[in-house]
């Protein structure tokens, strides 16, 4: 409604401004037409702006379907106004040689503008536009160094731009410049093309470029040829790049292409450290932490540790954490440690989110939680953390902050037991001997039981030397191959009982010297005291049954 009277005011000027033209009243004329003009300006931006982008594109759509060029130019270079990409292109395309059939004059100065935006506004076709007009000096005056530039935004999304920056670097030759080499290098690297992306690196680090000295390093590390990989390393550091520091740094820590030197690690971590190198200084705690190559120093490793987290490094935060949690270096605080954990698990930190499941499990530093506790090992074992689905087995086997689920907790334990995490085994085993969320079957149980041992699990040592035994009672107490125990069918052929007592004997043996071989270092493996207790002792009691059935068998 608004607009409409303004139209009907617009109407009403036009009438003054015919009866004062005709008084020929000239300075009362002009100033009229000032605000004729104002009047028609603002009804048009009035009208602009009733129409969304998409709608302004769809009216040109529409015209051009009609065969109504003229009208599809104008809704076209409103939309460009809005800032639609595509129409800017397009307006581009008709202002560049102009077209009598859109009403559009030829004007290669706006033909660039509207490009132009079209290219900033993220338009990749544009860009390629925009870089072979710079390339080729049409439209615009000839610049290999804005093509280049506008190449390299394109090849994100249009692999077409490396070739056409190939093509200039090979124009160029040794006018090329050492940072677009070394940028080109990157988006080879990017397509896997590894051979080019060195050839391009090579060329870029003998133009002095040290980033392109650190990528050479990396490619040469990750062909194992870690002599040409230290040479350009320390070039790089020599010359003060902070990450081939560090690069050089860890070298010298595993003794790769290098005689291994924790003291020179520790000089280059710490160089690269000082220039705020985040990793440098996450590598430099965690040396002061464990004493390698400089005296073991707690609070030294909490410094770096906290510089590296506060630079968002999430390895740090959790070891910043763990630190709090053991009284590392600092009196130990479970909120402390608690803090960090968690800002490393929102960070997606696993074993972070682990360690603060565990917080939850055990109420350290936090009222008890099991379903918090779940939360976290959920996460962290859908990241593929293996304690995190042992524990999270547990929780289902248990029934803690979850309903009671055997066949859950199957699931968990065998994917943690997959990836090499011995005390899942050992569970497996125990599932599948008790038939706890599975169909009970011993020769499945032994499998797992016998997996884990072979990772040095004692309490699996012990679990199979108690099968054994109860299979040598099972066939003693009942002459029949097929007796019953507990539910379970067992078989043992022709073996009268001693077979089975004798096996069980060697496993209890060998628990009781696994257990004798613990240190006390041990105590820190999940559950190691209670096995160790718990196994030796009835290991013991178990083998003296043992020997003396098989005395009465001999």
């Amino acid at each position: 409604m608004r607009e409409k009277k303004y139209l009907y005011g617009r109407k009403y000027l036009l009438f003054i401004y015919q009866k004062v033209n005709e008084m020929k009243k000239n300075r009362f004329k002009h100033c009229l037409l000032i605000l004729l003009v104002l009047a028609f300006s603002s009804s048009v931006a009035a009208q602009d702006q009733q129409f969304t982008v998409e709608q302004l594109v769809a009216k040109a759509d529409e015209a051009i379907d009609k065969d109504d060029y003229k009208e599809a130019a104008k809704w076209t270079r409103m939309a460009a106004e809005k800032g639609d990409p595509s129409s800017q292109e397009f307006l581009s395309t008709l202002l560049e040689n102009g077209d009598e059939e859109f009403g559009v004059g030829k004007n290669e100065d706006e033909a660039l503008m509207w490009l132009t935006k079209a290219a900033e506004a993220g338009s990749t076709s544009a860009q390629m536009t925009l870089a072979r007009k710079y390339k080729e000096g049409k439209m615009v005056a000839q610049s290999y160094e804005d093509a280049i530039r506008w190449y390299e935004k394109a090849a994100k999304k249009n692999k077409n731009a490396i070739v056409c920056l190939k093509e200039i670097y090979e124009k160029m030759g040794s006018q090329s410049d050492a940072a677009g080499l070394y940028n080109l290098g990157k988006l080879l690297l990017d397509e896997k093309a590894y051979q080019e992306a060195e050839k391009y690196f090579l060329m870029s680090a003998e133009k002095g470029n040290t980033d392109a000295m650190n990528r050479l390093g990396l490619l040469h590390t990750n062909k194992k040829e870690f002599q040409e990989a230290i040479k350009w390393y320390r070039m790089a550091a020599e010359k003060g790049h902070a990450s081939a520091m560090c690069n050089l740094a860890y070298n010298y820590e595993k003794g790769n292409g290098v005689a291994k030197n924790g003291q020179e690690a520790i000089k280059w971590y710490r160089m690269a450290a000082e220039k705020g190198h985040a990793s440098a200084m996450c590598n430099l705690a965690y040396n002061y932490e464990k004493g390698n190559g400089v005296a073991k120093n707690g609070q030294e490793a909490i410094k770096w540790y906290r510089m590296a987290a506060e630079k968002g490094r999430e390895l740090a935060m959790y070891r910043l954490g763990k630190m709090y949690a053991e009284g590392n270096g600092v009196e130990k605080n479970a909120q402390e440690a608690i803090k960090w954990y968690r800002m490393a698990a929102e960070k997606g930190y696993d074993l972070a989110m682990y360690r603060l499941g565990k917080m939850y499990a055990e109420g350290n530093g936090v009222e008890k939680n099991a379903q918090e506790a779940i939360k976290w090992y959920r996460m962290a074992a859908e990241k593929g953390y293996d304690l995190a689905m042992y524990s999270l087995g547990e929780m289902y086997a248990e029934g803690n902050g979850v309903a009671k689920n055997g066949q859950e907790a199957i699931k968990w334990y065998r994917m943690a037991a997959e990836k090499g995490r011995e005390l899942a085994m050992c569970n497996l085993g125990e599932m599948y001997a008790e038939g706890n969320g599975v169909e009970k079957n011993a020769q499945e149980a032994i499998k797992w039981y016998r997996m884990a041992v072979e990772k040095g699990a004692y309490l699996a040592m012990y679990r199979l030397g108690e099968m054994y035994y109860l299979r040598g009672l099972t066939k003693r107490g009942l002459p029949d191959d097929k007796k019953e125990l507990n539910g379970e069918v067992v078989d043992f052929d022709k073996d009268d009982g001693l077979n089975s007592f004798a096996e069980a004997q060697k496993w209890f043996n060998k628990t009781i010297e696994t257990c004798d071989r613990i240190s006390e270092d041990a105590t820190t493996i999940p559950t190691a005291k209670m096995a160790a207790v718990i196994g030796k002792g009835n290991a013991e009691m178990y083998l003296e049954i043992v020997k003396k059935a098989i005395d009465r068998g001999k």
